[in-house]
């Protein structure tokens, strides 16, 4: 397949209209039409990344986030060497219905979606919903430490079963985004960051918390880009494997 028949495949995958009133949360890199074999997804862009990208022939890299600025020389020189075309989307796969947080609440079964946590113009980081059954609070973070492949950290501020859940996948570890969750009475509050503060105001709250990775709980999101971009094309999406930062 064509890069440029993926591109445009790619873009439909999101509301135009909105990419374009936040035109630095996405971007492409090293384009020119080449035939697409082989699509590598991963969540953060490094040196490390791309070498391994390159040992796996990848044509093109698609990650959640772009390089961090001391690094993106380097990364940039070695996609280049490497003729490796890459995209990042940031704020857009936040968002995305197939996105981050949407992906672990369809993976633990939660109904009546809604999304909350707004960044800027119509995009949002988190999302709420309901558990069908309640739950207890061990049960919810055992499954979720199941769907995200890692050991979960847990902080229980109370001890009513689990019904309303608040997931803002990647660094929501912000005392005003947990505020939002507790104005929907959300019983937990799941992301993936961590900080001092934001822990002692839970507990002053009274609400729980459950902390994974960054990286592990915005890899679903990548992987539903990646699957959704190579599906009925013949093109072969490839996890590239990384650290759980």
């Amino acid at each position: 397949m064509q890069y440029s028949e993926v591109k445009e495949k790619l873009l439909s995958l999101f509301d135009r209209k909105k990419l374009m009133v936040m035109p630095k949360e996405w971007e492409f890199f090293n384009e020119h039409d080449r035939s697409i074999k082989r699509i590598g997804y991963v969540v953060n862009l490094t040196p490390e990344i791309i070498e391994k990208a390159h040992q796996l022939r990848v044509d093109f890299l698609i990650t959640h986030h772009p390089s961090i600025s001391e690094l993106k020389d380097e990364c940039y020189k070695m996609l280049e060497v490497y003729d490796i075309i890459h995209t990042f989307f940031h704020a857009p796969l936040d968002d995305a219905d197939f996105g981050n947080s949407r992906s672990i609440a369809v993976a633990l079964g939660l109904i009546n979606c809604k999304k909350i946590i707004p960044y800027q113009y119509d995009y949002y980081w988190g999302i709420t919903g309901e558990l069908v059954e309640k739950t207890t609070y061990e049960k919810l973070l055992n499954k979720l430490s199941m769907i995200l492949n890692e050991t979960v950290k847990g902080y229980k501020n109370n001890d009513t079963l689990i019904h309303k859940v608040c997931i803002n996948a990647g660094g929501g570890d912000d005392i005003n985004k947990l505020k939002e969750a507790l104005d929907h009475q959300c019983d937990v509050y799941i992301t993936g960051g961590y900080n001092l503060d934001f822990q002692l105001y839970a507990k002053y709250r009274g609400i729980n918390l459950m902390i994974g990775s960054h990286t592990n709980t915005e890899l679903m999101g990548i992987q539903n880009f990646a699957n959704l971009l190579t599906s009925h094309t013949g093109v072969e999406a490839t996890k590239i494997d990384e650290s759980n930062y």
